[in-house]
This record gives C-alpha cells, sequence and structure tokens, in this order.
C-alpha cells in the first residue's frame, strides 16, 4: 500500500507535466465464483473525461492452473457504460480473468474505475476493482513498501449466513500463510494460520471455518483482521462477504 502522503505527491506531479512518468496499461483481476455470472460494468471515462478515442480492453481468461486460456480485445470507444459479461466467454474451466486497459495517451491513473458484478439466483454482488498486477518494478517499489492487515472485517457464521473471503494471486504463484485474528464480541482474541498454495493469477476460497476450525457456533458477531503474504508485482486485497446457508 502506498503513503497517503506519496498519493498526493503523484497526484499533484501528474498536473504539472503530463509527459513525466507516464502510466499505459491499468488492470484489474475477477474471480470467477460457483453459482453466479461475473461480469464488469464501467462508463467509458477515457473519452469523456480525457478525451482518449481508442483505448483496448483485453480480457484474458486463467484456468485453475494458472494457464491463459485465451484472450479477447474489445475497443473502447463510445462514449457509453460497458457491460462485458466474463462467464461464458470460453467453454473451458476458469478459475479467474485478468482485465488490461491500454492506451498510447497517459491513463495517469494505473487503477480503472471499473465494477465487478457477480450475478446469482436473487441475487446481484458489486465491488470497485479492488486488486491488480503492477505495472513495472518501480511501481512494485511504490505500491507495496507498506504492508497492511485487512481490518474492521464484520462476521458471522450460523444456519443463514456464513462469511467468507477470497485470496487472490498475482503473476506469481503462492506458497505462504494467511494470518487471521477474530475478535469476539466477549472480548477473546482467536488467531490462526491458514495454509496458502494458489497457482499464478488464481484464487482461493475460505470460509470462516476454515480459517477458525474451533470459533463458537452459532458466531453472530466479532471483527476479523487478516494479514496476506506479500506478494511481488502484485497489489492484493481481500473480497469478503456473507454466503447464504452457513453452518452453527
Amino acid at each position: 500500500m502506498k503513503k497517503l502522503h506519496d498519493v498526493e505527491k503523484t497526484r499533484r506531479a501528474y498536473h504539472q507535466d503530463r509527459m513525466k512518468n507516464s502510466t499505459h496499461r491499468a488492470s484489474l483481476m475477477v474471480p470467477e465464483l460457483a453459482d453466479c455470472r461475473a461480469e464488469i460494468s464501467f462508463l467509458n471515462h477515457f473519452l469523456l473525461k480525457r478525451g482518449y478515442k481508442n483505448i483496448g480492453c483485453r480480457i484474458t481468461a486463467i484456468d485453475p492452473e494458472g494457464a491463459r486460456i485465451e484472450s479477447r480485445l474489445v475497443p473502447i470507444v463510445e462514449p457509453k457504460v460497458y457491460s462485458i459479461p466474463l462467464s461464458g466467454m470460453v467453454s473451458d474451466v476458469v478459475d479467474s480473468y485478468l482485465v488490461e486497459f491500454f492506451s498510447a495517451e497517459n491513463l495517469f491513473i494505473p487503477f480503472p474505475a471499473v465494477m465487478i458484478n457477480h450475478v446469482g439466483d436473487g441475487f446481484l454482488n458489486s465491488v470497485h476493482a479492488y486488486n491488480r498486477v503492477l505495472n513495472d518494478v518501480f511501481e512494485n517499489d511504490e505500491i507495496n513498501q507498506i504492508h497492511q492487515r485487512e481490518a474492521a472485517i464484520d462476521v458471522r457464521c450460523d444456519n443463514e449466513a456464513e462469511t467468507f473471503l477470497v485470496f487472490q494471486a498475482g503473476p506469481q504463484a503462492v506458497d505462504g500463510v494467511l494470518e487471521g485474528e477474530l475478535i469476539l464480541r466477549d472480548g477473546r482474541t482467536l488467531t490462526s494460520e491458514f495454509a496458502l498454495k494458489v497457482p499464478k493469477l488464481c484464487h482461493k476460497r475460505i470460509s470462516i471455518k476454515d480459517l477458525f476450525p474451533d470459533i463458537p457456533l452459532p458466531l453472530l458477531g466479532g471483527t476479523l483482521k487478516v494479514r496476506q503474504p506479500a506478494q511481488f508485482m502484485f497489489y492484493g486485497r481481500l473480497v469478503v462477504g456473507p454466503q447464504k446457508g452457513g453452518g452453527g
């Protein structure tokens, strides 16, 4: 994570010299989750905000072993909201999608304003793009100088719902440990370590019971903090939420 002071310093520098330290690629990753369809949606702010008339969006489907199945190019040229379905773009089993935007003009910001949507039977989950493959080693020096925990995650585990989280691997396979700290409502603190072995560009879905096998059930509150293993050339954040039909 980049320091806020450095973020503001970079933002001011953008307005002073458009040709300095330019950015020509912005990316995000999307996990394929069970029992729902994955899609992305975004306004063509490249055209409407900056006047860039020819942006290329390349979508790559990744298999469960971290290999590329197929990449497809979508021209982003119209002043509209684009909704692009990801699930079903190939007939093979997909683990994740790598979505990249390219431009000959300076994009300034390497993180695109894109919504990730997972649509299922009776529900729609939308979240802003939250992780990405970094563009070069210099960006890695800036972005990954501080290794923060994910914090303030509300938890639940009963017959109605169960909290889960999704860990995403970057361009290198991950063989490490996910560290968890669960603060219960009665003041007790539980800690755990969950072994991760995830192929490159793939994800791992983890339930609260996987992370804490001995939690008291039913669990109707508490706060979870999670530290991910550090990843080179990747800005990774967890997606968390409740799934229907837990246990307890």
